[in-house]
């Protein structure tokens, strides 16, 4: 029976720093784009749900307790980091607005990195144009609200582990863990990213020639659950 490798193709494409500077500089142009189109200091809701996550975060700011006095059905890292803004810059929804249109650019600059090591640059930057042209992201980058950051921190942690190489890679791979871990901490339907988690692993284990497939993976996912511990 043939032993399984991956080959150079499905591991990725060569990396070069011009596409990764390209690739970011392209994410990082979104930020001022959305703050040139529409006003964060609107007091109008920007989505469905914004209200009641600036609510909770006000809530937790004024000493309530979480899940106690405070009704949410989804994990608390996100309503601290907005009681954190506004303990820091006022109730205002600004800053928790900025805050989401940070995870949108993270989000782009996450894609376009996927992308990039599979199909090119070329592919990077369509996907980033048809990601933003969305209404629905739109919407989501400029509202204080929990899913934009869960995914944000969930790809973050896809990029970090695609790029692991081998499994001697344990800063980056506890690093995945650890952000993935904080994604889990933001809204629990980040779930969805394990398989992908998982197959991503074992590309780095089953890669050209490894001296021991089954003890690499090991390694592998050591280290990746120790950063999920820690998350």
């Amino acid at each position: 029976m043939p032993h399984l490798t991956a080959s150079p193709s499905a591991v990725g494409l060569p990396f070069s720093n011009k596409r990764l500077w390209v690739i970011i500089v392209c994410a990082l142009c979104w930020g001022p784009l959305l703050l040139s189109c529409i006003d964060l200091r609107d007091s109008w809701a920007l989505g469905g749900d914004e209200g009641f996550e600036l609510g909770k975060a006000r809530c937790v700011l004024q000493g309530r307790s979480m899940y106690r006095e405070i009704w949410c059905d989804q994990p608390p890292l996100h309503t601290l980091v907005l009681a954190g803004l506004m303990r820091c810059f006022g109730t205002s929804p600004f800053a928790a607005r900025l805050f989401s249109v940070a995870c949108s650019i993270i989000i782009l600059a996450c894609l376009g990195l996927l992308v990039s090591r599979r199909s090119g640059t070329l592919a990077a930057l369509v996907s980033m144009l048809l990601l933003a042209a969305s209404p629905f992201f739109i919407q989501q980058s400029v509202a204080a609200m929990i899913g934009l950051p869960a995914v944000s921190l969930a790809l973050l942690s896809w990029t970090i582990l695609g790029f692991a190489r081998a499994p001697a890679h344990a800063v980056r791979l506890g690093l995945a863990g650890l952000l993935y871990g904080l994604a889990l901490q933001t809204k629990l339907t980040v779930l969805l990213f394990a398989p992908v988690m998982v197959f991503e692993m074992a590309q780095i284990s089953f890669g050209p020639s490894p001296p021991s497939r089954r003890r690499s993976f090991f390694i592998t996912g050591f280290w990746w659950l120790l950063g999920l511990g820690a998350g």
